[in-house]
């Protein structure tokens, strides 16, 4: 899990700002579930990623680590700013 998760966030930091639908593939691959509507601006980190959560209609800005050794859950319409670290 942990070396699957590295190879997408990585697939991730690679991606151009105009491939925002391979961007959203990539999330709702590497999360546990991805809300409709919602917006991660990259580069994003995790360590797992399959213990995330975003709900619907979520924005969490640059830089945003989270270390998801256990459960992360973001309700819905939640902003996150800049730097994050959960």
């Amino acid at each position: 899990m942990y070396h699957q998760a590295r190879s997408l966030t990585k697939q991730l930091a690679a991606l151009d700002s105009h491939q925002s639908e391979e961007k959203q593939r990539l999330l709702r691959e590497l999360l546990a579930a991805w809300g409709d509507d919602s917006w991660i601006e990259l580069p994003f980190w995790c360590d797992y990623g399959q213990h995330i959560s975003i709900g619907r209609n979520c924005f969490i800005n640059v830089n945003a680590v989270f270390l998801d050794c256990n459960t992360i859950t973001i309700g819905d319409n939640t902003l996150i700013g800049p730097n994050a670290q959960i």
